[in-house]
């Protein structure tokens, strides 16, 4: 489970700080190292995506992302959506 400290702050508006450990943690150091978690809000994880060659990948693997997001060690978040964008 989450600690109790980091679920409060994503149900209270989580910010891409906070959401950065967690989104490294579920997708793990290849992919966080290539995107960063922008916002969480009314279920959709918006991530932002350094390179746009990556983004075609991210897009391929939304489904396997999102099931990661639905295990119970993460289901506190209540991801349902992932959208990427590229970085700005």
């Amino acid at each position: 489970m989450l600690p109790d400290v980091l679920v409060k702050a994503v149900e209270t508006g989580a910010s891409a700080a906070t959401l950065g450990p967690l989104w490294a943690s579920a997708v793990g150091a290849q992919i966080a190292a290539k995107s960063q978690p922008v916002s969480l809000r009314r279920g959709e994880l918006l991530v932002e995506v350094s390179d746009e060659r990556w983004l075609p990948e991210l897009e391929r693997q939304r489904g396997a992302l999102l099931a990661r997001f639905r295990e119970e060690r993460w289901q506190t978040l209540n991801v349902n959506r992932i959208s990427f964008r590229a970085r700005r």
